[in-house]
């Protein structure tokens, strides 16, 4: 579908270039669907997080940041980074790539255009915190009490496929970490992730 996109234009009419778009995109959400279906079987049934490394969290979440810019830019949303130079990590870093994909694919999806999104990042003693915010339609409680359960979707949040944020959550669980969300209607959401740090080597 992209090769006849990207060739169709002059040929074909602006009525069979309309559906090619339409199945462009509903190809890409089907692919998009399915990797995370096989993301989220595996880690459903993962029990210990093997294959740990030390790594900086910091670079991590600021590649994925730049994976999204293209996602970013066409919407023209700001993007405020406060990250610490380094937040040393001892993990699995696949997995928890897998996390920051999630949540900003999430936050970029939910914010209107020229809206705000930000990432924050602290460190402890113990554990590691980080937010990702947006400024986009929020959620009501109801919502936020289903937002983690595998294929949710309200009526306000439709366009995924309600499978994101249960990896998210089940890699965080994984990682003896929590997710948590504050979210009002018409306020935004703040998604917060806090890791313990004191996992032997």
């Amino acid at each position: 579908s992209e090769y006849l996109l990207t060739t169709g234009e002059g040929i074909e009419t602006p009525e069979r270039m309309k559906y090619l778009e339409v199945i462009h995109a509903e190809s890409g959400r089907l692919a998009g669907l399915s990797q995370n279906m096989l993301l989220l079987s595996k880690v459903e049934a993962t029990q210990i997080v093997t294959e740990k490394a030390d790594f900086d969290l910091s670079e991590q979440i600021k590649q994925c940041a730049i994976l999204m810019l293209p996602q970013i830019e066409k919407k023209g949303i700001a993007l405020e980074v406060d990250l610490p130079e380094r937040m040393s990590y001892y993990g699995n870093p696949e997995l928890l790539e897998q996390v920051w994909v999630n949540l900003l694919n999430n936050a970029v999806k939910f914010t209107p255009e020229h809206g705000e999104i930000a990432i924050a990042g602290q460190t402890g003693e113990d554990a590691l915190s980080i937010s990702v915010s947006d400024n986009g339609a929020g959620m009501d409680e109801e919502t936020r009490k289903h937002i983690f359960e595998k294929y949710y979707q309200s009526d306000h949040h439709r366009g995924g496929n309600g499978i994101g944020l249960s990896i998210v959550q089940r890699i965080v669980a994984l990682c003896g970490g929590t997710v948590t969300v504050e979210s009002r209607p018409g306020e935004g959401s703040r998604f917060i992730i806090i890791l313990p740090t004191n996992e032997s080597r």
